[in-house]
């Protein structure tokens, strides 16, 4: 056994911190071959990215479970995985934050980066192989470009009073621009009796690229729709845009008040030149009418 020590609570939160960011720079990379890939056999790129961020998980729930304890006991073979994972991720982290630092000019990423080096200067981190998320790092401009690449894929988040209008948003986004069936999910219509549908849910929040919130007065009190929102906003990568629908007020919705969502209430009358307007504003094409 090796008792771990020498990290306090302010180092910690700086690893979760790095750890959830490599998550992120990972998911990127996937979903920038995934997209070059047809969806019929895209599942064993799905399958290693699971293989790779899964101890990244693991070591982020340890740290959470033992923030504010001065000593941890752990099997050597633990010790080693989890002093790679940390310094690997630091090393990402770092490059980043050297990065925003140098186009933005603020100096308070260099204090957050001199702290990120006092981890790594620590006797784990140091002597640990810092090399196993090395190909995942990119900068943000690549990862802006590989973003910009990647296909569309709506996620719509409702509450079940409201699965038909859920259903009718994904019928028009179809009908009225260039996405597929397989483009927009609905929890409802896409997963199969046969599948379990919590995984299947977690990995479409995986993978969109933008989540549609049908903010009803039901909506509001969704524990599951709450969630979903909550889910994507940590990506950073996922564009959430609300509707607010007739007799609702924005400021019952939390957060969901500060995303731009159209300057109207949406109802049964209005609601295909809503999706046309939702389409027009995040920047995806009409579907050509044929001749």
């Amino acid at each position: 056994m090796i008792t771990l020590h020498n990290f306090f609570e302010e180092d910690i939160a700086i690893i979760i911190d790095a750890l959830s960011f490599t998550r992120e720079q990972i998911l990127g990379y996937y979903k920038a071959i995934s997209s070059q890939v047809d969806e019929r056999v895209n599942q064993p790129i799905w399958d290693e990215y699971s293989e790779v961020v899964k101890p990244i998980y693991d070591k982020i729930q340890f740290f959470q479970e033992h923030m504010g304890r001065s000593f941890v006991n752990v099997s050597e073979n633990y010790y080693t995985s989890l002093m790679e994972i940390v310094a690997s991720s630091l090393v990402v982290y770092r490059k980043y934050l050297n990065e925003i630092r140098e186009r933005t000019g603020v100096t308070r990423y260099s204090d957050l980066g001199k702290k990120v080096d006092k981890i790594l200067a620590l006797d784990g981190p140091k002597k640990a192989n810092k090399e196993l998320f090395q190909k995942f790092s990119l900068t943000e401009k690549g990862q802006s470009k590989a973003l910009a690449n990647r296909k569309n894929e709506f996620f719509i988040s409702y509450q079940t009073a409201d699965k038909r209008t859920a259903y009718e948003i994904k019928r028009l986004l179809v009908k009225n621009s260039e996405l597929d069936e397989k483009d927009v999910f609905v929890a409802h219509r896409n997963i199969p009796l046969s599948k379990e549908w919590r995984e299947d849910i977690l990995h479409h929040l995986e993978t969109c690229t933008h989540l549609i919130a049908v903010c009803s007065n039901n909506y509001k009190c969704s524990a599951w729709g709450n969630q979903e929102v909550g889910y994507v906003m940590a990506r950073k990568d996922v564009r959430i845009i609300p509707l607010f629908m007739e007799g609702t007020e924005k400021n019952n919705y939390g957060f969901m008040e500060s995303f731009q969502s159209l300057p109207y209430s949406i109802n049964e009358a209005n609601i295909e030149q809503a999706v046309k307007d939702l389409l027009k504003k995040v920047g995806i094409s009409a579907r050509l009418k044929s001749e």
